[in-house]
């Protein structure tokens, strides 16, 4: 149990010793501290719709399997491929006993509709309309080549960071090194992500989106997403 103990003390005091070395050999090299942002703004290319599904608790009652027949068949006919673009996201029943009628069980099913423009995604809504399909939104925008975009963003603020690095050391007549230090800054991107809850078929698309559209009703476009960067890095001065 000594040993252990003497070992483990050992190993501290290396590693104390280590990081006091690190810091010191940092601290002795004369540095210049910048800050390199940088911001971009793309056009969305995946928009996400949310569709639930119900079965209402009322004379005529249509089935789930009835909507979602119809709905994947009209979705189908559009061009929309549903075996990729279409996911089940939830899917539940409720059982009810009330005294004045006879015991029923009432489905509702929850999806995820992919779209790729808004020419389509007019199409879809007024399709829904059609067949009484109330409950749609657009739930969240997105790019696909989002994790791309936000590394090349991220180059390019380290970029400007030693750009400003370089004209500031050159106003005291020195030279930019290495870079001893570099740390990324948590930054604000745009929401991409509709907070709103209300409900969107084709009559209120507009009114009820401001957050993510922009344009006219006949030709809705989305607000751009903004992707920032900010890295905070030290280079050597020379």
């Amino acid at each position: 149990m000594n040993n252990i103990k003497t070992n483990s003390l050992v190993f501290l005091i290396c590693l104390l010793s280590f990081a006091v070395k690190a810091q010191k050999n940092f601290i002795d090299h004369n540095y210049i501290n910048v800050i390199g942002k940088a911001e971009m703004k793309i056009s969305p290319d995946e928009i996400y719709i949310g569709i639930l599904i119900n079965e209402k608790d009322k004379k005529g009652k249509v089935s789930i399997e009835e909507q979602e027949s119809k709905m994947i068949d009209g979705f189908n006919s559009l061009g929309i491929n549903t075996a990729e673009k279409l996911k089940i996201k939830d899917f539940n029943s409720n059982y009810y006993n009330r005294f004045w009628k006879k015991n029923d069980v009432l489905k509702k099913k929850q999806y995820e509709l992919l779209l790729h423009d808004t020419n389509i995604l007019q199409k879809v809504f007024s399709l829904l309309e059609r067949l009484q399909i109330s409950n749609a939104s657009i739930i969240r925008i997105d790019h696909s080549q989002m994790i791309d975009l936000k590394e090349k963003i991220k180059i390019e603020a380290i970029r400007a960071a030693k750009k400003k690095a370089v004209y500031l050391s050159s106003a005291i007549d020195q030279t930019v090194g290495k870079a001893l230090f570099i740390k990324e800054v948590p930054s604000y991107n745009s929401s991409i992500t509709n907070n709103s809850n209300a409900v969107y078929r084709e009559s209120a698309l507009y009114g009820n989106s401001q957050n993510i559209i922009t344009g006219n009703y006949n030709q809705p476009e989305f607000k751009n997403i903004t992707i920032n960067a900010i890295v905070e890095v030290n280079f050597e001065l020379k």
